[in-house]
């Protein structure tokens, strides 16, 4: 007997049976077609690029009325979700969602363009002539593209389509010059990118699967980061757990760098702001409540905020600290701001690994005050947390 749903080997029997039916090629999307480059990708979704009639003609052909079921989960025609059971013999149901071309091409994305050099579907030994998947930088493409157009609230699918992205790129068919090219042809604006970067801050677990996160590395050095990047690497820094903000003053995170905010306060990651002297006490009203807030929402159990008084005032560029830990080892990577501002600024670049120790110990060694907020946690965790990253250093 077999699962709920249709498994993956029997889907691709249907594919199969789908082929023999087909008259010319069609595309093939979603899980099935990720399969064919990532076996361990689990589908059982038939995802085909293909016209109304056709789609008729398959079900009325395949799955007669006499010994199937058919029933349409979303009563769309334009995006339909066929779930098809036999009414006699005990089989998986079959969950087969076409792409109708009538609806026409999706934003950013073209069926003709994407199926282009494609390939045609192989299973047990045989290859479909008339079902084609794309090739992995242009399902990979197709993969982006989803990501920006689900709802947000669908997470799982948004990291399942995560997923796919990353174990594309890893393919030794993947071409990275050709994926480049499909975005910059769609998305000229850039927005795309933009929509695709906000989207995927809150997942960057998955995106480390992906070479090119790790390639990324190569280029960093003393490169300017825009303040959107280095929340997105904020985010992402493995390990992470302690940021160090040195600066005049505090101020309000944004887009990107909020969002980091937020999602390292769930996983227990600590701040702790140097301010200049003269602003510290005035700061126990203003943006820290912000960051207190967003701790109370996220990680309320937690003392994961401290704020302390430089004795002195800090006339120089804002530099943020990031202390991590792998496997019992600790390392401190820190970021310059470009401008003398009093908080955050547009641009950031990377301090050298060895100055980045030495200004962390300089500062922290300089004993900055407490400072006598009422609404401020307990101390001891804080002077801990302070300790681990000086001795990091």
């Amino acid at each position: 007997m077999l699962s709920q749903e249709i498994d993956r080997a029997s889907a691709k029997d249907e594919l199969a049976r789908i082929d023999g039916i087909l008259t010319s090629p069609y595309l093939l999307i979603g899980g099935l077609a990720v399969q064919q480059y990532d076996t361990t990708r689990v589908s059982k979704d038939i995802d085909l690029i293909c016209d109304f009639a056709t789609i008729q003609g398959l079900l009325g052909s395949l799955y007669p009325s006499k010994d199937w079921q058919i029933s349409d989960h979303t009563n769309d025609d334009y995006r339909p979700s066929y779930h098809i059971s036999h009414r006699h013999a005990q089989q998986g149901e079959i969950v087969f969602g076409p792409k109708v071309k009538e609806r026409g091409n999706y934003e950013f994305l073209d069926w003709v363009e994407l199926g282009e050099e494609a390939i045609p579907f192989e299973h047990k030994g045989s290859k479909f002539p008339n079902i084609l998947v794309p090739l992995p930088h242009a399902l990979a493409y197709s993969k982006l593209v989803s990501v920006v157009g689900r709802n947000a609230s669908h997470e799982e699918k948004i990291r399942q389509d995560l997923n796919d992205l990353s174990s594309l790129t890893n393919h030794k068919l993947f071409n990275l010059a050709e994926f480049w090219d499909l975005i910059k042809r769609h998305d000229p604006s850039g927005s795309l990118r933009e929509q695709f970067r906000d989207r995927s801050s809150r997942f960057s677990d998955v995106l480390k699967k992906s070479c090119l996160h790790d390639l990324t590395t190569l280029f960093f050095g003393t490169k300017l980061l825009s303040i959107e990047q280095l929340g997105i690497l904020e985010a992402s820094v493995p390990g992470l757990v302690r940021v160090m903000v040195v600066a005049d003053r505090i101020e309000k995170p944004e887009g990107s760098l909020s969002r980091a905010v937020e999602d390292n306060f769930a996983k227990n990651v600590k701040y702790l702001f140097l301010v200049s002297g003269s602003k510290a006490v005035g700061e126990r009203d203003g943006y820290y409540k912000l960051f207190e807030a967003y701790q109370k929402m996220k990680n309320p159990s937690q003392e994961l905020i401290d704020i302390k008084a430089l004795p002195f005032e800090w006339d120089d560029y804002p530099i943020i600290f990031y202390h991590c830990t792998n496997g019992g080892s600790s390392a401190v990577m820190a970021f310059r701001g470009t401008e003398l501002k009093e908080g955050i600024t547009e641009h950031y670049e990377r301090i050298p690994t060895e100055f980045a120790h030495t200004i962390s110990k300089t500062l922290l060694a300089d004993a900055p005050k407490e400072l006598a907020l009422s609404a401020m946690p307990s101390r001891g965790a804080f002077d801990k947390g302070a300790n681990i990253l000086l001795d990091a250093t």
